[in-house]
């Protein structure tokens, strides 16, 4: 692990001692790598040019390293609790459902969650679980409801994927129903086309058979006429 250069501030300050908030004198404290070998890691590996960000003084931009460190040790911790906190709920939801009393309303409502919000939950871990990918904790709940619900089915892998990696996953829903409701608008027209043309050539099957047909008939008649003579 790369190592912070000796009498720098990042050699004297502890970063789980800064909590959520930083105040103006860093609460320079010595570092204990072992310890916080997870979030060391985190800021000796910055790739942030600092120098382009205008940042020149090393005192500020070890500071901003600090910063940055918090930020992205904070937001993996964040994803892990939220991922257990919907774990939590899928789990009690289960547990209740084998019971088979109704209850599991009344137990998140002692825990002041709504049914909405723990219904949006439960399909949101089931999503996670099915399919591995931590950008689904950052979906809204109705691009949730849309995966998990009744159209769940009317997304292959590609497209989850694809609205997954938007910036915009409902805008991506919206475009990706209007190309499948043209798709099918274009596969209908195509097929009326298809039949249409389908009947003009029974219809001029069926002229001709019909001509056939008179045509057998006026010989068959005829013979009628000379059995008769």
């Amino acid at each position: 692990m790369a190592k912070a250069k000796k009498g720098s501030l990042l050699g004297r300050i502890n970063p789980v001692s800064l909590g959520s908030t930083v105040d103006a004198s860093f609460m320079i404290e010595k570092v204990d790598e072992k310890d916080n070998e997870d979030f060391n890691l985190s800021y000796v590996n910055s790739t942030i040019d600092y120098l382009d960000l205008g940042i020149e003084d090393d005192n500020d931009k070890e500071k901003l390293i600090i910063l940055e460190s918090q930020i992205r040790f904070h937001e993996r911790k964040t994803k892990q609790h939220i991922l257990e906190y919907l774990k939590a709920i899928y789990e009690g939801n289960k547990i209740f459902a084998n019971n088979r009393n109704g209850n599991f309303g009344k137990w998140i409502s002692h825990l002041g969650i709504s049914r909405e919000t723990a219904n949006t939950a439960i399909r949101r871990y089931a999503l996670y679980e099915d399919k591995k990918n931590e950008k689904i904790l950052e979906l809204p709940g109705r691009a949730v409801k849309e995966l998990t619900g009744k159209n769940k089915e009317d997304y292959n892998e590609a497209e989850v994927i694809e609205i997954l990696n938007s910036d915009k996953p409902m805008v991506a829903i919206s475009d990706l129903k209007t190309k499948k409701t043209e798709e099918k608008l274009k596969n209908i027209e195509e097929k009326k086309e298809y039949l249409y043309q389908l009947i003009i050539n029974k219809e001029g099957s069926i002229k001709r058979i019909q001509e056939e047909v008179k045509q057998l008939k006026k010989e068959y008649e005829s013979l009628i006429i000379k059995d008769h003579q």
